[in-house]
């Protein structure tokens, strides 16, 4: 059973839309250590959500397949740490 875990950084508010730049920072856990994977940078505007974002990373990654909201496969779990 796949574990990842991620966590969200936001940066400030933007004037003109009120959006801020988020970071997402991605872990996998192997062997009981995180492993980096990468970071995915959108904007709170024009993004889906924290856990599809998320999962859209790791599946284009790992090669899992993917509805545009959530993974095909339902043992892969997803924690915001």
């Amino acid at each position: 059973m796949p574990n990842y875990i991620y966590k969200k950084e936001s940066g400030t508010t933007k004037k003109r839309s009120g959006s801020r730049t988020l970071t997402f920072t991605i872990y996998k856990i192997k062997n009981n250590k995180p492993k980096y994977m990468g970071e995915v940078v959108r904007e709170s505007a024009s993004y889906k959500g924290d856990t599809p974002t998320v999962a859209e990373f790791i599946a284009k990654k790992d090669h899992y397949a993917f509805d545009g909201y959530m993974l095909k496969r339902k043992d892969i779990h997803i924690r915001e740490i």
